[in-house]
């Protein structure tokens, strides 16, 4: 008989739990690999995520800094729109005066009656002055005489009114 070493190595229970073994810590290694793998791109994820919502969120305070710029610049210039109208419209309206002020002072030259009475009013009021400047300085003498008569210094007061 021949041995059997002469047609290869022998199946014993040793080789075949060192194989499972062997095979088993293979792919218990895989395992780990690709768990590490799936981690690693699990937390790049999340990071680019993290990362992307920054971006997205100072994008979003961009937009709206610029919407809000551009409303109020939208703002100033109807606001300037509407002074101009306002302005335009005070204009017409100051040169409508104008020419009714220019016609009622042309018209009034023409009426002699209303000449008149103002002519009075202006007599009466210069009347009105003059006589008030009378009895200012009537008092203004009265004082002095009493100043004059009690022996005290007399200040010269400043004139009440002047023409």
């Amino acid at each position: 008989m021949t041995t059997p070493e002469k047609y290869g190595p022998q199946l014993s229970w040793t080789n075949i739990i060192a194989s499972v073994v062997m095979i088993a810590v293979l792919v218990t290694g895989g395992y780990k690999i690709i768990e590490s793998e799936f981690d690693y791109v699990r937390q790049s994820s999340a990071a680019s995520f993290a990362d992307l919502n920054k971006q997205i969120m100072q994008n979003r305070a961009d937009i709206a800094k610029v919407r809000d710029e551009y409303l109020t610049l939208r703002e100033h210039s109807a606001n300037q729109q509407g002074d101009s109208d306002v302005n335009i419209a005070l204009r017409n309206r100051l040169s409508t005066l104008e020419a009714q002020q220019h016609d009622l002072i042309a018209h009034q030259a023409h009426v002699p009656v209303e000449g008149k009475e103002v002519d009075q009013l202006s007599a009466s009021v210069d009347k009105r002055f003059e006589l008030l400047q009378q009895q200012i300085n009537d008092i203004n003498r009265q004082i002095a005489a009493s100043v004059l008569q009690s022996g005290t210094p007399i200040h010269p007061a400043p004139p009440l009114l002047s023409r």
